[in-house]
């Protein structure tokens, strides 16, 4: 089994490499963190690299790339910054949806523009009383000519305070199944109606999170991506890309925790010698590095398997569990290892302990994760 890059790979991840050095440095992280600001430089600069286009065609002014090529960038800019890794995420969440759902007017009116860096996205799923389950979303679009007409709240909506255009899910049949009678609409962030309420969170702060209200909002018929009531199995592809997408991050996000305690073990002297000499050190240490190497070969089977079109098999979901997990796992220990240290604001680890817990929550919980795996192990293994 062959788990080496293409020499281009290879060169693509030497790239965002330097391009952290540049873009995503400790200091940069630490201000967008603390002043809740959204990291519009590093957003632009991948624009101007065309990394934004990776997931889609080259017509519509993309690279072409693979699932694995998007988890080199993923992976590599999380562990940079977490922060540009989802400001890149949106390319996923909501670019998918319009790559597969819109018609060709539709792509080529969003597509270059998003991949330019000047059209910012924000996807609005989640509700105040729908979560996990997604499907039981409330929010109504009713068509009325040329227009339909969108009411409803959306939660934990990110990006939205900076989007262009939010992708709402909204029911446009409230008679057929809860799966059913979908709808998706891009919904111009701006228009009259469209409330953007930002929420204080514990993590991932420099990415903000809004609450969306939508009261009377108009949008034109040739908004809706795709047809009438047919959103939600869209939406479902998109939610499998996310899954290799979050691990990646999540993978990232632990090789950027040993950055950190790894040279600080050999740095931090404690009766007479450096810490990392105990053995207690060493297999946190360890531990990391185990979780590390498993949290990367799920993570890259999965995008392989993406690649290949075998999206079906509960590895993405596998990975998605593990690798959040593990970074939550390899934060708290990385936060011990540096002790009083790595609980001050000044370093960089407590950022870590905080924004590694929305992913065992966002992108789908981990219980949630666990139970349409185990059904899968249960009717097929």
């Amino acid at each position: 089994m062959d788990f080496s890059f293409t020499a281009e790979q290879e060169a693509f991840r030497d790239s965002i490499r330097e391009f952290n050095k540049r873009e995503c440095t400790p200091e940069i992280a630490r201000r967008l963190d603390e002043n809740e600001e959204y990291p519009r430089q590093a957003f632009q600069r991948m624009a101007e690299l065309g990394w934004l286009g990776l997931p889609f065609p080259e017509e519509y002014g993309g690279l072409g790339g693979t699932p694995v090529d998007i988890a080199i960038l993923v992976e590599e800019l999380a562990r940079g910054m977490v922060a540009a890794a989802q400001a890149f995420g949106a390319m996923i969440y909501v670019g998918g949806p319009i790559f597969q759902l819109g018609n060709e007017e539709q792509r080529r009116r969003f597509l270059p523009g998003m991949i330019r860096g000047d059209v910012h996205l924000a996807m609005g799923l989640t509700e105040p009383g729908s979560g996990s389950d997604a499907a039981a979303l409330s929010t109504r679009a009713v068509r009325r000519g040329d227009t339909y007409i969108i009411n409803g709240s959306k939660m934990f909506s990110s990006r939205a305070h900076v989007a262009d255009y939010i992708l709402v899910a909204a029911r446009t049949d409230p008679k057929a199944p809860k799966h059913r009678g979908i709808s998706l609409f891009a919904v111009p962030g701006k228009a009259k109606g469209v409330t953007a309420i930002p929420l204080k969170k514990l993590g991932i702060k420099a990415i903000g999170t809004c609450e969306v209200v939508l009261e009377d909002v108009e949008v034109p018929a040739e908004n809706l991506l795709g047809k009438e009531n047919e959103g939600w199995l869209s939406l479902l592809q998109s939610l499998s890309m996310e899954r290799y997408y979050l691990a990646a991050l999540c993978t990232g996000g632990i090789a950027a925790v040993l950055d950190l305690a790894a040279p600080y073990s050999r740095e931090r002297q404690q009766f007479d010698r450096p810490i990392g000499t105990f053995q207690a050190i060493q297999h946190k240490l360890a531990d990391i590095y185990i979780d590390y190497q498993a949290a990367r070969t799920l993570t890259y089977q999965a995008a392989w398997l993406a690649a290949q079109g075998r999206t079906g098999g509960g590895e993405g979901n596998a990975a998605k569990i593990f690798a959040s997990e593990a970074y939550m796992r390899a934060a708290n220990q990385g936060l011990q290892i540096m002790g009083g240290y790595g609980y001050m604001m000044e370093f960089a680890m407590q950022r870590h302990f905080r924004d590694a817990k929305l992913f065992e929550i966002g992108g789908g919980t981990s219980e949630v994760l666990r139970n349409v795996v185990g059904g899968q192990v249960y009717k097929t293994w």
